[in-house]
């Protein structure tokens, strides 16, 4: 009902609601049609890939590439885990078949159901998952991705993004969480999956923070024995400002208050970001213009001699 009430335009907010998650089946509008003489990448994610709760990669890179002849094809669902994700991947390549390149950004939602109990049962419930979504059950999950799409399109070419982190405060729980994530999931790809390209975005998240922010003037990248924190906030760090103190409650305040700063009052998401004192995220999860591009830019020799 309330999803119903709610305005299109907000109908794109993130991973914590299911009333506002786009279900994979309200998906089918999302892509264009593929032309028979066109060569086709997709790409197959969450929200990051959709790009509706910040700026969207794929329409970044289109740009940059200007060509007719390659059709980009962004399949992203709002609040999808790996798990989610992996079910949809036989589905599209039977849809999509013998695409040039398959990219894969899988496993923000994962972190924070993993962050946040209370969020893993909404996933549980929404996208009816059947375990949780630990570090390990991901990385089978992105493994049984990987080897699907060299079954059902043996010709293209796999590429695995990293995923951004969560919060620009490197001393964060939700940042490291995501950076141990981000280390484990290399580590399997290029000891299972030599042939898979690894676009290590996480990275040039953190190399521009670094020259940009003061907060990672100091950072250090974690161990080989680091254990994310299961640390329980206060209810003055889950109330606290400034804006990038980032607890469960300001990940709701944030996202729905871009979703109605940028369609609403027509800000772009490098204005919402900056309002908040952040650089290249609007909410602590998604991109704004700035960090799109930079994806783009680091997708663009992936695929502009196809």
């Amino acid at each position: 009902i309330l999803y119903s009430a709610m305005p299109s335009t907000l109908h794109a907010a993130g991973p914590l609601l299911p009333l506002f998650v786009v279900h994979p089946q309200q998906d089918r509008k999302q892509a264009p049609t593929q032309s028979m003489s066109a060569k086709s990448v997709l790409f197959i994610g969450d929200s990051h890939t959709r790009g509706q709760l910040g700026a969207s990669f794929v329409t970044k890179l289109q740009e940059l590439l200007d060509r007719q002849d390659l059709q980009l094809l962004p399949y992203g669902v709002n609040g999808e885990t790996t798990e989610s994700i992996a079910k949809r991947v036989e589905p599209l390549l039977r849809k999509h078949p013998n695409p040039a390149v398959v990219l894969i950004l899988p496993g923000s939602n994962d972190c924070l159901a993993r962050e946040h109990p209370a969020l893993q049962k909404v996933y549980n419930f929404y996208f009816q998952l059947s375990r949780p979504c630990t570090l390990e059950a991901s990385l089978e999950n992105v493994k049984w991705m990987i080897e699907r799409i060299n079954h059902e399109a043996p010709n293209a070419k796999v590429v695995v993004i990293t995923i951004p982190p969560h919060s620009e405060q490197p001393d964060q729980p939700s940042h490291q969480r995501v950076e141990h994530y981000n280390n484990a999931l290399k580590q399997m790809i290029s000891t299972e999956f030599p042939d898979v390209q690894i676009v290590d975005f996480y990275a040039a998240v953190v190399q521009y923070l670094q020259q940009q922010h003061p907060g990672y003037q100091q950072y250090k990248p974690l161990g080989a024995d680091f254990v994310p924190s299961k640390q329980k906030r206060s209810l003055h760090d889950m109330l606290v400002y400034p804006w990038y103190h980032y607890s469960l409650l300001s990940m709701f305040r944030d996202q729905m208050g871009s979703a109605v700063m940028h369609y609403c009052f027509g800000m772009s998401w490098d204005s919402i970001s900056k309002r908040r004192g952040l650089h290249l995220l609007t909410d602590q999860v998604h991109m704004n213009d700035t960090a799109a591009a930079i994806l783009a830019e680091l997708l663009l020799p992936v695929v502009k001699d196809l």
